[in-house]
């Protein structure tokens, strides 16, 4: 059946576009923004940008690699689609599950190219994504945007996000959740889920708490109150020769503000 008429039409079975409920849309937000933000704290990524020849082709190769991205969810979809629109026995899935097996049965004569279906695999990799989102990626952040970040507010960050982050839970690796955020019910296969957006409430916690903890290891250590023999990441000496080419270049225009203006005075036309 034509998979355009089974889009929004109950027919073998229910519709392949769905809706958004409001009592998911927190989990559905939160989705986006791991897929979204989440590979920006990848390694690989910043090897293929500082590889580019150029700085226009390391934009170039960003743009066409998230139009890409897009462009290798259309698979997904049409199967999807396909499972929508035919007619399959009783259980739903079956068209779905005949396709998997289909492609695993293809893997011997495809090579290794095909083993990344490998449901630990997969598995892994999600997970690797969701604690780059959460750990890694506000790191990124204010390595890139405060200058205030150290070693110490980074540290505190990582361990907060990851301590968060597995008492959050993670029903793919049938790890039950201690802390039960807003929403925290069980889903329609029967296991408990978190729908409130945590992953980015984790990700906006750690980012603060390291914005927060190095300002207070800088005022700690450049007020004197702890020795700096207790300054495992010199940040002290750091700060100072940060602000030292500012305090040059501003002693550098002072010395030059009079000299000019007494070359002005004895200059005549």
């Amino acid at each position: 059946m034509d998979i355009s008429l089974t889009a929004y039409n109950q027919t073998f079975q229910a519709p392949w576009v769905g809706t958004v409920e409001l009592n998911e849309a927190g989990k559905w937000f939160d989705d986006f923004m791991l897929l979204a933000l989440g590979g920006l704290a990848y390694q690989a990524f910043y090897q293929r940008i500082l590889s580019s020849s150029s700085y226009t082709q390391a934009q170039v190769t960003c743009f066409a690699s998230a139009a890409f991205c897009l462009v290798l969810g259309i698979p997904s979809i049409l199967v999807g689609a396909v499972a929508a629109s035919t007619d399959s026995p009783a259980n739903p899935r079956c068209v779905t599950a005949q396709l998997d097996q289909e492609i695993i049965n293809l893997k011997p004569h495809t090579g290794t190219g095909l083993t990344f279906l490998d449901s630990s695999v997969l598995v892994f990799w999600l997970v690797g994504v969701d604690m780059s989102y959460t750990i890694m990626f506000p790191q990124l952040v204010c390595v890139l945007f405060f200058k205030i970040s150290n070693g110490y507010g980074v540290c505190v960050g990582y361990i907060l996000g990851f301590v968060l982050r597995v008492l959050s839970g993670e029903p793919l690796l049938g790890l039950p959740p201690a802390i039960r955020f807003p929403g925290c019910r069980l889903d329609k296969e029967g296991k408990l889920t978190q729908f409130f957006p945590f992953r980015t409430t984790i990700m906006l916690m750690s980012l603060v708490s390291i914005v927060l903890f190095s300002w207070l290891a800088s005022i700690i250590f450049s007020k004197g109150l702890l020795s700096d023999k207790w300054d495992l990441f010199d940040i002290k000496r750091k700060e100072a020769q940060t602000a030292l080419p500012s305090d040059v270049k501003l002693s550098d225009s002072r010395e030059e503000g009079p000299a000019a203006i007494q070359l002005l005075n004895t200059t005549s036309c």
